[in-house]
């Protein structure tokens, strides 16, 4: 094990650096302690450490960026993921409009109502949007293959029909799917795209480690990929299963909880992939060394969300203000409509991945700075690898 020649502190193997005195360790423990300078209070401690973690947060950042600028070939693969979802929605929202009574009953209502295509557009909106992307986005920065448009269109078709109450039905239908249709195939995605990542987090050859991943980690993948979709599911829906309060006060106190308890959760989840990929560990370790990687690197998480905030900004008023035009010429819910609404889904998409995968990589670089413990090797991810922990 190594040891600071100056305070005397014991490290793991892998670190080269005193963390509190910044001199290079040495493989045996000094015999006497060099007096080092005079240790700063507390509160000149914690601000100075506070300080280090917003610069490394800008240091990941940057790194990230570079990495990305230096390998394009990372985004053809989730490009073809924005392709398949926007394709799969269109089609999905053609047949709900054009092919079912229900969705065509909708579709008459819409237009006869064009004064909701100003309520689309709005400061307000499209800075809210972004807030909250940038928030629920740290958890999965990759998208995988969704079935949205396929889950959409079940639960409108058929969700309604089943219980006294259609809401309560749908609720529960939409989680049901999201657990049989999209995890699966989310977790599927994600698990083989983290094993590239890391190689070139690594500076290893990313041949072959999509399908070498997928192999090894795929149930410690779907098993988190359930935790965040349950999680998500739970949060969203508490106050319509459980109800709010009969007082105005308490009920918009528990409004206001509930709207930011998502965020919050997902973000204390952000890194559970990240470890997967690098630790080898199972979902609920997972879970744990997330959890313990953002509240202690705090200030980390912070520059990241803020940074995709400000890159998320322009993409949605992009989005925004397209969607807001071709709501307002009458003609959204038309085949050519939903068609070139597909088209502008494509368009936004590619600018959402780029900051995906860029923040993806920033996660790769502030896990394995904070967390650095013998990491999997590529041996280990092969095959004949045991099965990951729960």
């Amino acid at each position: 094990m190594p040891y600071c020649p100056r305070c005397g502190a014991e490290y793991t193997e892998g670190i080269a650096t005193c963390h509190e005195c910044g001199v290079a360790l040495v493989a045996e423990r000094p015999e006497r302690v060099q007096p080092g300078p005079p240790t700063p209070g507390r509160a000149v401690s914690f601000l100075s450490s506070l300080g280090s973690r917003f610069v490394a947060g800008f240091g990941y950042a940057g790194q990230a960026a570079r990495l990305l600028w230096r390998r394009p070939g990372l985004l053809w693969l989730p490009m073809l993921v924005v392709l398949f979802n926007a394709a799969e929605i269109t089609t999905s929202n053609l047949l709900y409009f054009t092919a079912t009574t229900q969705g065509r009953d909708v579709a008459r209502t819409v237009r006869r109502e064009p004064e909701m295509a100003e309520r689309i557009v709005s400061l307000s909106n499209i800075g809210y949007g972004a807030a909250k992307g940038a928030l629920t986005r740290q958890h999965a920065p990759v998208q995988g293959p969704e079935l949205r448009g396929t889950r959409m269109l079940i639960t409108n078709v058929t969700g309604g029909r089943f219980g006294r109450y259609p809401w309560y039905s749908s609720l529960w239908l939409w989680l049901a799917l999201s657990l049989i249709l999209s995890a699966p195939l989310i977790a599927w995605f994600r698990a083989g795209y983290y094993g590239m990542l890391r190689a070139v987090i690594r500076g290893e050859p990313g041949r072959g480690l999509f399908w070498t991943s997928v192999r090894a980690r795929y149930w410690a993948f779907l098993g988190y990929e359930v935790v965040l979709v349950a999680a998500d599911w739970a949060v969203r829906n508490a106050h319509l299963l459980v109800g709010y309060s009969p007082s105005p006060i308490m009920a918009r106190i528990e409004a206001i909880a509930a709207a930011w308890a998502e965020p919050v959760i997902l973000l204390l989840l952000a890194l559970g992939f990240v470890a997967i990929t690098l630790e080898g560990v199972g979902t609920v370790k997972a879970v744990g060394r997330s959890a313990r990687t953002v509240v202690r690197d705090f200030p980390v998480l912070l520059v990241l969300a803020v940074t995709t905030f400000v890159l998320l900004l322009p993409a949605n008023t992009y989005g925004d203000v397209a969607f807001h035009r071709l709501y307002s010429s009458h003609g959204y819910l038309s085949p050519f409509g939903i068609a070139w609404g597909g088209v502008l889904g494509i368009a936004i998409g590619a600018l959402n991945l780029v900051i995906g995968v860029w923040l993806a990589l920033a996660q790769f670089l502030w896990y394995r700075a904070a967390n650095p413990a013998p990491m999997v090797t590529a041996v280990e991810e092969g095959p004949s690898a045991a099965p990951a922990e729960a």
